[in-house]
């Protein structure tokens, strides 16, 4: 019979495409869920998803009876946890949902399978995020990196990190950590900063707002390919011994390169930046128009961080690399 995989998080873009390519490799997929009808109608927007392919569960991961009584009667060969309250700055104004949502619920999770008795037999993958990291370690950041996360957020994946680990160590599941630098697709969610900037640059060259208004242009990040991420999450999983493993393609692009990189993309416009920090503007070179500007206000705590992956471990005990530059990126989004 096929493998069995449970996928929380199903609707969001690593869901989607993950389930997509487990499809690819004759598993038999369920996806856990809050609404049915809602999950549906997501997962059928996106263009080439075979919903009918899969099996959506309604399911409180919040519950954990409810992720008992799923685990103990689906037997599955594979977990994937991608659920997540996954804004920073939502974190602040909400620490409780996201340490229950983040941390608590792939507890639950790795609790389920051993009470299971199927530590031997039930492989777990917990997505993980850069934002476990400190700001202090110096960048590039890899798998012995020491954690020191700066907000809700990053402190409740933090723990849920340490917590695979302790599994993995106290209870012989096979439990793994991927610990994902930025990835984007046109499946992103709307509430992510790479999308915002699609979207009002799109805008402002349909002849929408202008300008774009952005917070720290100078912030760097580590931009990658949503469907080359999910590839790596599965390749962790098939591995003889789990291990934490570090997905990111090893290059830092500034916001700035992002926004500059859209605008060429979508309207053949190059810009002229003017100005720095708060008082930074960016001009049409053609029209002088000015298509940037920033607010401070959008600034976030600690973005003088570099974040950028060595993902070497990945190269060597996986063979997983990245496929898509970050043109091309812009290009797909």
């Amino acid at each position: 019979m096929s493998r069995l995989a449970i996928i929380t998080g199903i609707t969001s873009q690593d869901g989607s495409y993950l389930a997509q390519l487990l499809l690819q490799k004759g598993y038999r997929v369920h996806g856990l869920c809050r609404d049915m009808e809602k999950s549906r109608a997501r997962l059928a927007s996106f263009l080439g998803f075979p919903v009918d392919k899969i099996t959506l569960q309604e399911t409180d991961i919040t519950d954990a009876n409810q992720m008992g009584e799923l685990i103990r009667s689906l037997r599955p060969d594979e977990v994937y946890n991608l659920a997540a309250q996954s804004s920073p700055a939502r974190s602040v104004q909400n620490p409780r949902e996201t340490v229950l949502v983040n941390a608590i619920c792939p507890l639950n999770i790795m609790e389920a399978i051993r009470e299971a008795a199927l530590a031997g037999t039930t492989r777990f993958f917990q997505a993980s995020s850069a934002e476990i990291f400190t700001d202090r370690a110096g960048a590039p950041q890899n798998e012995q990196t020491p954690l020191g996360p700066r907000n809700p957020y990053g402190a409740s994946k933090a723990l849920a990190h340490c917590l695979v680990g302790s599994y993995r160590a106290s209870h012989g599941l096979f439990a793994s950590s991927g610990i994902l630098y930025n990835h984007e697709s046109d499946r992103r969610g709307k509430q992510f900063v790479t999308m915002k900037i699609r979207d009002a640059v799109a805008e402002a060259l349909a002849g929408g707002p202008c300008p774009v208004t952005l917070g720290n242009l100078s912030a760097r990040r580590d931009w990658g390919w949503a469907p080359d991420y999910v590839h790596g999450m599965w390749l962790a999983l098939q591995a003889k011994s789990p291990e934490d493993f570090v997905f990111a393609t090893g290059t830092a692009h500034t916001v700035r390169d992002f926004v500059e990189a859209m605008f060429r993309r979508m309207g053949n416009v190059t810009l002229r930046w003017e100005g720095r920090g708060v008082e930074e503007k960016g001009y049409d070179t053609s029209t002088g128009k000015m298509m940037v500007a920033v607010n401070q206000e959008f600034f976030r705590p600690a973005e003088e961080c570099v974040m950028v992956g060595d993902c070497s471990k990945a190269l060597q005990t996986l063979g997983w690399r990245h496929t898509v530059s970050f043109d091309e990126l812009i290009g797909l989004m």
